[in-house]
């Protein structure tokens, strides 16, 4: 089976990330591990493992790029716009390209969930946010 995957053709395939390495992302107080990047040769999804230890939160930012959590253990509260909700294993954060964003892990344990993107994520589609940008006076 073949399939049109961003312009090229897919086959069928493993990609093994046993070797790829976790890195502390420092400007989100995050340690992420890649999982699909443009480097794989996709240009329509990127996935990537995050890890947020107990008590910490990201920053407010937004992305040019849609981005969806997939939440796959412990708890968080995360802000989209001006709402904040609670999340927990199995939740989806739908997250449209533009929305400031930020989550807080809410548990005794890491929070851990999954990234994707579409396109792939670039450090070039981050910009923090200020609160005072969400509620200018």
């Amino acid at each position: 089976i073949n399939a049109e995957y961003g312009g090229q053709k897919m086959e069928p395939s493993i990609i093994n990330n046993q070797g790829t390495v976790e890195y502390f992302l420092k400007s989100e107080k995050i340690w992420v591990k890649e999982l699909l990047t443009s480097g794989f040769g996709t240009k329509k999804l990127g996935i990537a493992k995050a890890r947020l230890i107990a008590g910490s939160v990201t920053k407010l930012h937004t992305l040019t790029v849609d981005e969806h959590y997939i939440i796959c253990s412990g708890s968080g509260e995360i802000t989209l716009g001006k709402e904040k909700k609670i999340v927990c294993p199995d939740d989806i954060a739908v997250i449209p390209a533009g929305t400031p964003q930020k989550i807080r892990n809410i548990g005794s344990s890491d929070l851990v969930f999954l990234c994707v993107t579409s396109p792939p994520w670039s450090e070039e589609c981050y910009k923090e946010v200020h609160d005072e940008e969400l509620d200018p006076k």
